[in-house]
This record gives C-alpha cells, sequence and structure tokens, in this order.
C-alpha cells in the first residue's frame, strides 16, 4: 500500500513537473510571437513538441481521474486519441532533430547541400505527410479494432474487465505491423541525426582543440619571447 502511494505521488509530480515545463514552454513563444507576429522553424517545432507532450499529460491526469470515479471511457476513442498524440509528437520531435541537423552540421556533400537549401520547406512538407500517413493508419485499425469489439460480450471500458481476451484479426495486425513501420521511421531518422549532430559537434570541437594547441606550439612561445625582450629593451 505504501509503494503504491510512494508511486502514485511520483507519477503525480513528475506529470506536474512536464505539464507546467512545457506550458512555460508554449507562453514564452506565445509571447514572442505576439511581439514578433513571427516565429521560426525550429521555434514552431518546439512548439509542436511541447503542445501535444502537455497534452498527453492532461489526458494522463484526466485517465487518473475519470478510473477514482469510476467514469465509463470508450476504449475505441481513448485508442485513436492517444495513438493520435503520441504520432504527433513523435513526428514534430523527428523533424526537430532532423531541422537541428541541416542547420548545425557542415557537410560538402551533394545531398545533404540539396537537404540544407529551403530546408524549412521541406521539413514541413515531412511533417505534413507523416502525420497525413500515421492517421491513414491509425483510423482503419482503430474502426477494425471496434469491429471486433462489438462482437465481444464484454463491454471494454477503462475501468471494467473484459469477459474475453480481445483477438485480433488479420488485418488489425497488418494495420499495426504498417504503424509500428511508419513510427520506426520516424525514430531512426531522429537518432541519425542526433547522431550525425553529435559528431559534427565532436569533430568540432576537436578541431578547436588542435588549433589551441599548434597556437601554443614551441615556435609560437619563441616569438612571444623575443617580442618581450624587444619591449623590455626599448622601455
Amino acid at each position: 500500500m505504501a509503494l503504491a502511494i510512494l508511486q502514485f505521488t511520483t507519477d503525480g509530480i513528475v506529470l506536474l513537473i512536464s505539464f507546467f515545463g512545457n506550458l512555460y514552454i508554449l507562453i514564452v513563444n506565445g509571447s514572442d510571437w505576439i511581439r514578433n507576429k513571427t516565429l521560426n522553424l525550429t521555434d514552431k517545432l518546439i512548439c509542436g513538441v511541447s503542445a501535444f507532450e502537455a497534452l498527453f499529460e492532461l489526458l494522463k491526469a484526466c485517465g487518473w481521474v475519470f478510473d477514482r470515479i469510476r467514469f465509463p471511457v470508450d476504449y475505441i476513442i481513448s485508442l485513436v486519441v492517444n495513438l493520435a498524440i503520441m504520432s504527433c509528437n513523435l513526428w514534430f520531435s523527428t523533424c526537430l532533430c532532423v531541422n537541428f541537423c541541416l542547420t548545425i552540421v557542415n557537410c560538402k556533400n551533394q545531398f545533404f547541400t540539396c537537404l540544407q537549401r529551403r530546408s524549412s520547406t521541406k521539413i514541413m512538407f515531412l511533417l505534413i505527410l507523416s502525420i497525413l500517413a500515421s492517421f491513414l493508419l491509425i483510423l482503419p485499425l482503430a474502426y477494425s479494432v471496434s469491429e471486433i469489439a462489438t462482437s465481444n460480450t464484454g463491454l471494454i471500458t477503462n475501468n471494467q474487465t473484459i469477459s474475453e481476451p480481445l483477438k485480433l484479426n488479420g488485418t488489425s495486425i497488418r494495420y499495426i505491423e504498417a504503424y509500428i513501420f511508419v513510427s520506426s521511421l520516424g525514430f531512426l531518422m531522429s537518432s541519425a541525426s542526433l547522431l550525425t549532430t553529435i559528431m559534427s559537434l565532436w569533430r568540432h570541437m576537436r578541431r578547436m582543440k588542435n588549433n589551441a594547441q599548434s597556437f601554443r606550439s614551441p615556435k609560437t612561445d619563441v616569438h612571444r619571447r623575443a617580442i618581450s625582450a624587444r619591449t623590455e629593451d626599448f622601455h
């Protein structure tokens, strides 16, 4: 019992910190937009990530409340909303990582240079296309699951026990596999972008370190001592 209370308290604290942290980001960017009437692509993507994170935390809190008061929640609606929020959050985060990579990394590769040209337009196209693809998989998946649920004798809610296990048919499984595949593409793109950005920053730091060491070479010290000696002779 004590462990359950501790876990519930910890989850509640983490939820509040995450929600108000994301809300603060939205307020700051909103005030910048009101003042300047515009936001750059990075701020727009950050706002998208923060908005869907805050919405997810809010729905999680509502789920806790509904579970405590025994309020029935339709399983299909809950499935669609949760998958939609997770997909939007995933692709906003992916586009943010790609944007950072295209902005920070300096590469002479022709393909990479082509991506950097008008990168904001290409990233927005990627965002819209990927979210649309996710929704085109979520909606038929939910419809397929709802057909199976209606044939099930038990009532599917968040706070009632299903009388029989929900058995997915071949169509639902294929939709799930396609959704996982599309989501995995976003994860791979964000991972590759982050790895490329980190490697570029590491090479830049190493280059700066080597330049600093070469600047402090023995030959440079000899010239520095010679200049100091001439200055003392002049005085």
